[in-house]
């Protein structure tokens, strides 16, 4: 269980980064709201990829048995 902790501990720092990078790209007036939108697809199903293949598959992690 200490690994789920570690990936949800990396999984907020990553979010958390991420909001502060758009928050500048907001501040100087960057941000590209259809750009952003086109990059959380991909971003999504890739993360949907990792998690699925290798932490469940690969590495055994977070596994989910109904019935128990």
């Amino acid at each position: 269980m200490v690994s789920d902790g570690l990936f949800h501990a990396f999984s907020w720092f990553a979010m958390v980064t991420a909001l502060l990078l758009i928050v500048g790209l907001v501040r100087d007036q960057a941000f590209d709201g259809l750009t952003f939108a086109a990059g959380c697809l991909p971003g999504a199903g890739f993360f949907q990829l990792y998690d699925g293949i290798v932490q469940h598959k690969l590495w055994g992690l977070h596994q989910i048995r109904s019935g128990r």
